[in-house]
């Protein structure tokens, strides 16, 4: 078993540095999703699944919506620690959800231009998809 989301971020290294290895030394990751969020099945859980998942669990509605915010908030905290810890000269955000989450306030401490907003779908083709993301990170001026 593996983490696909790992393969599509080790392509674009690949892919914008010629090794994984070279690209470490110029990208940083910080995740805002985080990947201990287990259903009972062993299944992964975003952020984006716990309103859902809370209100049936609970069947509070308002419950579950207090429960994502608070999430959200520790979620734009960890983006900012990353932020402040490493000074990068612009971010890639991951995913709608995470757009969502930390888009407003990643849009307060950097320009328009070195935010990229790229899609995470969970089947997506590593290459391709890497490829992409290489695409945008240099029109952004991040490469």
């Amino acid at each position: 078993s593996f983490e696909s989301s790992s393969v599509r971020v080790y392509r674009f290294l690949d892919m914008g540095w010629g090794d994984a290895e070279t690209g470490w030394r110029h990208v940083a990751v910080a995740n805002a999703c985080p990947l201990l969020f287990m259903d009972r099945a062993g299944v992964n859980c975003t952020p984006a699944d716990l309103f859902g998942a809370v209100a049936r669990h609970l069947s509070d509605r308002k419950e579950a919506r207090r429960l994502g915010e608070r999430c959200d908030r520790l979620r734009r905290l960890a983006a900012l620690d990353a932020v402040q810890a490493l000074s990068p000269s612009g971010v890639v955000i991951l995913g709608k959800d995470t757009q969502r989450a930390l888009g407003p306030e990643m849009e307060k401490h950097f320009t328009t231009r070195s935010i990229v907003r790229w899609e995470h779908p969970a089947r997506a083709v590593p290459d391709l998809w890497a490829a992409g993301l290489l695409k945008e990170v240099m029109r952004g001026g991040l490469k």
